[in-house]
């Protein structure tokens, strides 16, 4: 039994980590300045500031960091929470001696990237490996499963029968299931394969927007609006966001072949599982 500290408690991906650490009989520390409902075998850790978070990591053998934001908000921005959350965490972790970080960055991060978004995950990630502290990075695309954040936003917009879809649609998707990326994110807290590296946390299959929304929401018709129109629509307040909106056409793809040789494990088709009509 391993004692692991988890970030981003309340998220969509740290509901199916926690459940997966709970049946493995692990001892889960859900690390939270909120309330993330815990249940039983779970024990929370508040936190206020930096000390706060030195508290809450010791005795832990590793720590999941999943907090993040893909939107920049009066209360969360790329910077406050992408970048110096993540050196708090880091030095935090070096601190209590934490034996190994987990860090979920997104695919993409790049120190010469044009957004925001991307050049704040690429610091995150250079203050977990200049930490000192035994780590693995994990660049995912889209987490997809029942509940995802991608498929709340295509059934809400395709409530009507009718789905607007910005631009052609025609850039690429890679996602994993949330199942196989909560089982490699538990594997990593405790298994030395990873260790030190930074790995596209990504499926097997590789599939158009348009596709994937068109597989999700069948029935409904598919349109699109030019780019330029749903920039405007993002500026003036409208969902995508602008920042959600330049993620989505970014069109990056990923690496599956190495992770896949490393957890050594078969991987759920989403692809294939959409196809044949069936829920994520």
């Amino acid at each position: 039994m391993a004692r692991i500290a988890v970030t981003g408690a309340r998220g969509f991906v740290a509901g199916r980590l926690r459940r997966l650490l709970a049946r493995r009989g692990d001892e889960v520390v859900l690390v939270s300045r909120g309330d993330p409902a815990p249940v039983p075998g779970e024990h929370v850790a508040g936190v206020s500031g930096y000390a706060g978070l030195a508290r809450a990591l010791r005795g832990a053998d590793a720590l999941v960091h999943l907090a993040g934001v893909g939107r920049q908000t009066a209360d969360g921005t790329f910077c406050s929470v992408n970048e110096a959350l993540v050196r708090d965490v880091a030095r935090a972790c070096k601190g209590a001696r934490v034996r190994r970080i987990v860090h979920v960055s997104g695919l993409g991060a790049s120190p010469t990237s044009g957004l925001a978004y991307f050049v704040s995950k690429h610091m995150g990630e250079r203050a977990i490996t200049e930490s000192g502290v035994a780590h693995v990075v994990f660049r995912p695309s889209y987490i997809v499963g029942r509940g995802d954040p991608l498929g709340r936003h295509l059934r809400a917009r395709a409530r009507s029968g009718r789905l607007v879809i910005p631009g052609s649609g025609r850039w690429p998707l890679q996602p994993i299931h949330v199942d196989d990326a909560a089982r490699i994110l538990a594997d990593a807290a405790t298994s030395a394969r990873y260790g030190g590296r930074t790995l596209d946390l990504v499926g097997p299959d590789r599939i158009s927007f348009r596709r994937y929304a068109a597989l999700f929401c069948p029935g409904a018709r598919i349109e699109s609006v030019p780019l330029e129109g749903a920039l405007r629509d993002a500026v003036a307040g409208g969902d995508p966001g602008v920042d959600d909106l330049s993620i989505m056409v970014s069109g990056i793809t990923g690496d599956h072949g190495t992770l896949a040789g490393l957890h050594g494990a078969p991987f759920r088709r989403v692809v294939r599982l959409l196809e044949a009509g069936r829920r994520l």
